[in-house]
């Protein structure tokens, strides 16, 4: 009888568990309708995405750094996206040893009265996290949990088109404090990195939080602000480190429309992202080698290339590349050529980086 309760117990626990997880995703889905939503909905749309982030680590000379910061969980096998720069060191300086990562979801690490400030221990329902893939140049970087626990996460467009003064929002624990949302503008989307210049006011402990458009749409992540300008922050765009969701196999949505309100014109730019990652590693000779590598790209079902931008991350010993779009509008063709060194001396060649493209219907290209 003791083990049919034990069993019973469990069974109703799991119950629970399960309602809560799909509750959680009809909360993450119900903003992609198109539906303004504040910041108040937003918090608590996302509540158990939001993840409250510690990391310790040593620099070259010998200061313990404790930072804090944010992150956000992109699908339920525990993969967390967060600002780059809070665990690999602030202005380009390596720590000298491997960065102890731990995370919360959903709240902040419990207060410590009197902590001297090389005390990185955190308190709470802490888990570890580790470093799975940085994005490039960009100030982000993919971690995961260290646990087997199903997590609910941020459901994700695989497009979202934003404009210069467009209202954003964004969730953070700013200073340490419980999860909170703030609102603001994209002042310039044209800033450096490819990074978007906006209004919002941020803290210390904001950083790597997510951020959202007008309709709960996750448009990007915050980088970080100025220190001698309180008005001026940073986000990067989603399509910059949008191959994080690949590595993780993360699913992204194929949503109506670019924003999330039917467009009665159907002429509105729609953006894919395609993630080239070419690598020559033959050392099979006494001499270098040179490989050429080609990739072709076709859009959508009745659509045309409107235009493209081409973001790299990493090159070495690369050509080029050479993009270019057909005459028919339908195909884009990149090509490179990457050389690898010689079998004594086993140096390598390859291009990373992204392709931004943007498509209309082929019936809108005389309109432009």
């Amino acid at each position: 009888m003791l083990e049919y309760h034990r069993a019973n117990r469990l069974f109703k626990l799991l119950i629970a568990a399960v309602v809560s997880i799909f509750a959680g995703f009809q909360n993450s889905i119900a903003q992609q309708d198109g539906t303004e939503i504040d910041e108040a909905k937003l918090r608590s749309t996302y509540k158990n995405t939001v993840v409250n982030i510690s990391a310790s680590y040593t620099l070259a000379n010998g200061e313990v750094k404790c930072e804090l910061g944010t992150g956000f969980l992109i699908s339920n096998g525990g993969y967390v996206i967060t600002a780059k720069h809070l665990i690999l060191g602030p202005g380009g300086q390596k720590p000298i040893d491997e960065p102890v990562i731990v995370g919360i979801v959903g709240e902040n690490f419990i207060p410590v009265p009197n902590r001297r400030e090389d005390d990185c221990q955190q308190v709470g329902d802490i888990r570890p996290l580790v470093i799975v893939q940085e994005a490039g140049s960009q100030d982000a970087v993919l971690l995961k949990f260290l646990s087997d626990r199903t997590y609910d996460y941020v459901r994700v467009c695989r497009e979202t088109i934003v404009a210069d003064g467009e209202r954003i929002m964004m969730l953070g624990f700013p200073r340490g404090q419980g999860l909170s949302a703030r609102g603001g503008r994209v002042e310039n989307s044209d800033g450096p990195a490819g990074m978007w210049q906006t209004n919002l006011s941020l803290n210390d402990g904001n950083s790597g939080g997510p951020v959202f458009n007008h309709t709960g749409r996750l448009i990007g992540i915050v980088a970080a602000d100025t220190r001698d300008a309180n008005d001026l922050s940073w986000v990067v765009p989603f399509q910059h480190f949008s191959s994080l969701f690949q590595t993780a196999q993360a699913p992204l949505l194929d949503c109506e429309t670019s924003s999330g309100n039917v467009s009665e014109a159907n002429c509105d730019p729609v953006i894919s992202t395609h993630q080239i990652e070419w690598v020559q590693n033959d050392h099979s000779e006494f001499s270098s080698k040179t490989r050429g590598f080609r990739k072709t790209i076709v859009a959508g079902d009745s659509r045309a290339i409107l235009d493209f931008q081409w973001v790299p991350q990493s090159v070495n010993n690369a050509s080029g590349p050479v993009m270019t779009v057909n005459p028919d509008k339908r195909t884009l063709e990149i090509a490179t050529k990457l050389t690898s060194g010689p079998m004594f001396d086993r140096w390598r060649g390859w291009l990373n980086g992204v392709i931004i493209i943007r498509e209309v219907p082929v019936e809108c290209l005389n309109e432009r």
